[in-house]
């Protein structure tokens, strides 16, 4: 389920940076030969939607599931408050720059993030309980 939602953040962030941050106009604008522009923004895309999918595992790389009920650092409010923070940042600046080269690092670094916090988000209304409290909750 992480790969699909991580897949689904991937085309959400090339939306993004199409509409938003004009990826699409910068790149066309930079080329010479008009398919060139083409190849060089397909590759872009796919690299945003491969980057967010391999981006939404890399917690549990990070922090193993030792029990279903795993959650540790990685898989924080803190990191997933950070992450957003971030997001947000690069965006910001994304839109700022006319930077084809900081445009393109970073719609991939959000690629990464918003991987990253697809799978937080995911992970977020699982319990955090131990499976002992957790048995002690649900007992009548």
């Amino acid at each position: 389920m992480h790969l699909s939602f991580g897949f689904i953040f991937g085309c959400f962030n090339v939306i993004l940076s199409l509409y938003l941050i004009k990826i699409d106009e910068a790149v066309f604008s930079n080329s010479k030969l008009m398919i060139l522009s083409f190849i060089g923004l397909g590759t872009l895309v796919f690299m945003q939607i491969a980057i967010a999918t391999v981006a939404s595992i890399f917690p549990d790389f990070l922090e193993p599931a030792t029990s279903k009920y795993h959650r540790g650092f990685f898989h924080s409010q803190f990191i997933l408050a950070i992450s957003g923070l971030l997001i947000l940042l690069i965006f910001l600046g994304a839109i700022i720059t006319s930077d084809l080269a900081t445009k393109i690092l970073s719609v991939l670094l959000s690629s990464m993030i918003l991987g990253y916090l697809s799978h937080l988000l995911l992970d977020y209304p699982l319990p955090r309980f131990t499976k002992k409290k957790r048995l002690h909750f649900f007992q009548r």
